[in-house]
């Protein structure tokens, strides 16, 4: 009870002091100008939404909250201890029965209760964000409030240490000076891995200010945070105590105190060290973008092997915001499971390491350094994930790009159960026919890696192991028995998985007419909804430098077998064998192109002048226009294929000039083949992207409100209180 009649007084004498005024008007002018620059960003139609928590900056995001905040609690602290310890009233106050204790405990709660006053007017700027945004796009109320809460949490720490570090002086200033430094000290210490550039060790993770702020403001209440604040304000009114109380104790019983206080701040960070990796917390968005759902939470509870995670950062400043939100989840992933170390590549501090993994990849180099990327790895298997692998773009109504779809849970889940899945599916490739051998090269590199074991099968007329989880037939140069077809097929009618890739491959027959080199499995594959007719497939307009090879980033599909692929891989294609899905597609099959040429291509179906001395060129015997090369197709039965219309691709000679993304196509086809590609069922989970639509007058308008208006209201309140108390 006399706590709170202290903290009563306390709140009664700030704003009954005209410092208190100056003080509230300079705060609420800086936080004013703060929200206009957030809401310049929020209305510049040039700019894309911002991605997440609307207020994520102007809550401890920027240089100037910080040290506006530093000073109005160093003011505060410099009011409650130094300024009544030289005017004497402090000892008036411990002549009462009121402890030591008491009284700093009730100081620090006045103080603490105008500091939360002083955000109360703060308030508009979100009625200003409602009332200006388009309908159904307003601000999430969760985030906010969570903000607010970590505004209140942080100043009671805060305000704690402030007063410790007052507590060692009676002289006003030197207090004040005292608390700013003390608390700039501790925002310096959490800040020095970004300063130097390196990594942080969990201490220095643990007493990061903007850190824990962060997390308020993006809707997260942490346990982290909240034990961090929570233990700074034990800690700090307990030095407090002990530091008012120097002057009026035997030097023996001061020392007593001090050490008594010294434990308290021991205990304090025991217990944070303790709770650190035991997170609790609390997810007040929507969308539920800071948490972990249930089948991502359980793959994590099962790695048993450790995982390395290479976080490979964004460089184009566009792609920051989604760089951010990416690394938020795979932070997570690793709090939750600690088998999993993160690891940080700066493409700009080592452009070779992002050429070597574009290069290990089948990726952009550009596109990889620019955009970023997660890389998890485990054991021999490693499995790479793009930042655009994780999100889907599109353009807003003003016709600035937006966020449509953001799945990284998902996407990166998916790629973490990839690399520690102790299953090894076998790929199992026939022999006999000319087949290429993959056994070695980028092709046998990439699949080994993904985790898939290879074997090279004799004679298939004795039918397909029942353990091949899929059957690879690359390039035969002769044509498969009819044995071997049947047990292709029998094994295709059971469910299996089958990879063919032909080449065109140019015979004379008797009469000396020619034709394509038949492969023996027409009749398999048309059952199954694919045809492969005598033509090759050619596209001078994206031809390189090879005959009748040429290559495609744009010519791909929806399909999972080569999704990432459109406008960020290139496939290399040598004299392609035209590879079609049939119309009408047989009862009860799917299927569809993976790759197609460009609308400038053909299929020419004069074999003879493909393979001649004169170039080819489209006429009325040829199919015009964008032809397929590669299809997919499935079947009511549980069969799969992909059927790829060039298998010299595949022969380590050219895989090896990196033509193109040729491994990581056959990857990703055998993995949609066998399964391994199938997403873990998760929901995407879009944060919210607030834009703001002011003209140049609301705009006048709301900087009036937020940085005049406002600091001016407070400022007549208190030249009204000051009027009304000289009357009295």
């Amino acid at each position: 009870m006399r706590v709170a009649t202290i903290a009563g007084r306390e709140v009664a004498g700030f704003f009954a002091a005209p410092v208190a005024y100056v003080v509230g008007v300079l705060f609420l002018v800086a936080q004013g100008f703060s929200f206009w620059a957030v809401v310049g960003v929020l209305a510049d139609p040039r700019r894309p939404a911002p991605l997440g928590a609307v207020l994520r900056t102007f809550f401890g995001g920027t240089f100037l909250y910080w040290s506006v905040l530093f000073a109005v609690l160093a003011a505060a602290s410099m009011r409650l201890l130094a300024e009544d310890r030289r005017q004497g009233t402090w000892e008036t106050l411990l002549t009462t029965p009121v402890s030591e204790a008491e009284a700093v405990v009730g100081k620090w709660l006045g103080g603490l209760a105008f500091y939360l006053v002083l955000w109360v007017p703060t308030l508009a700027f979100v009625a200003v964000l409602h009332a200006f945004a388009p309908p159904g796009s307003a601000p999430e109320a969760g985030p906010i409030v969570s903000a607010y809460v970590g505004v209140a949490v942080s100043g009671a720490g805060l305000l704690a240490l402030a007063m410790a570090a007052a507590s060692t002086t009676r002289a006003p200033v030197i207090a004040a000076v005292a608390a700013f430094v003390a608390l700039l000290a501790l925002l310096l210490v959490g800040q020095v891995p970004e300063l130097v550039g390196t990594s942080a060790p969990g201490w220095l993770e643990a007493v990061d200010l903007r850190a824990h702020l962060d997390r308020f403001a993006r809707g997260v209440i942490d346990s982290r945070s909240v034990l961090f604040f929570a233990g700074l304000a034990v800690a700090g009114l307990a030095l407090a105590i002990a530091g008012v109380g120097v002057e009026r104790r035997r030097p023996a019983d001061a020392g007593a105190r001090a050490t008594g206080a010294g434990l308290i701040a021991v205990i304090a960070v025991l217990v944070n060290t303790l709770a650190f990796d035991r997170v609790v917390a609390l997810d007040l968005t929507g969308a539920r973008v800071n948490s972990l759902e249930e089948p991502t939470a359980a793959l994590l509870a099962g790695v048993d092997q450790p995982v390395t995670v290479l976080i490979i950062e964004a460089a184009d400043p566009a792609f920051f915001e989604l760089a951010e939100q990416v690394e938020n989840v795979v932070e997570r992933m690793a709090a939750q499971q600690p088998r999993l170390t993160v690891q940080r590549l700066v493409p700009s501090a080592d452009p070779a390491s992002v050429d070597r993994l574009a290069d290990e990849f089948a990726l952009s180099a550009r596109v990889l350094g620019a955009a970023g990327a997660v890389v998890f790895r485990a054991g021999n298997r490693q499995r790479a994930v793009e930042l655009l692998d994780t999100t889907e773009l599109g353009i807003d109504a003003l016709g600035a790009g937006r966020v449509e779809r953001f799945a990284a849970e998902r996407t990166l889940a998916t790629a973490l159960r990839q690399v520690i899945d102790p299953a090894q599916p076998a790929l199992c490739t026939s022999a006999g026919h000319g087949e290429i051998d993959i056994a070695t090269g980028l092709v046998a590199q990439r699949l080994r890696a993904s985790g898939y074991d290879l074997e090279r099968l004799g004679d298939l007329s004795v039918g397909v192991p029942s353990h091949c989880d899929a059957l690879l037939v690359l390039g035969p140069r002769t044509a498969l028995s009819t044995g071997a077809a049947t047990a292709v097929d029998r094994y295709l009618t059971s469910g299996g998985r089958l990879l063919l890739a032909i080449d065109s491959e140019f015979v004379v027959g008797a009469a000396g007419a020619g034709a394509l080199q038949r492969h023996g499995l027409e009749a398999v594959i048309a059952e199954r909804g694919i045809r492969t007719p005598d033509a090759v497939v050619l596209d001078p307009g994206q031809a390189v430098g090879l005959p009748l090879t040429w290559r495609t980033a744009t010519g791909y599909s929806d399909h999972p077998a080569v999704a990432g692929f459109s406008e960020r891989r290139y496939t290399a294609w040598v004299a392609p064998r035209l590879v079609a899905p049939a119309s009408p597609p047989p009862v009860g099959v799917r299927a569809r192109a993976l790759v197609t040429s460009s609308a400038s291509g053909w299929a020419e179906t004069d074999i003879a002048d493909v393979f001649g001395d004169v170039a080819p060129g489209a006429d009325d015997r040829d199919l015009i226009g964008a032809q397929p090369v590669a299809v997919a197709a499935e079947t009511d039965a549980g069969a799969r294929l992909v059927v790829l219309g060039s298998a010299a691709i595949l022969a380590p000679a050219i895989a090896e000039r990196r033509l193109g993304a040729t491994e990581a196509l056959v990857d990703r086809a055998v993995g949609w083949l066998v399964e391994r590609t199938r997403a873990i069922d998760i929901e995407d989970k879009t944060p919210e992207q607030v834009r703001l639509v002011l003209g140049d007058g609301q705009r006048a308008g709301v900087f009036a409100l937020c940085v005049v208006a406002l600091p001016a209201l407070f400022a007549c309140l208190g030249g009204l209180l000051w009027w009304r108390r000289r009357r009295g």
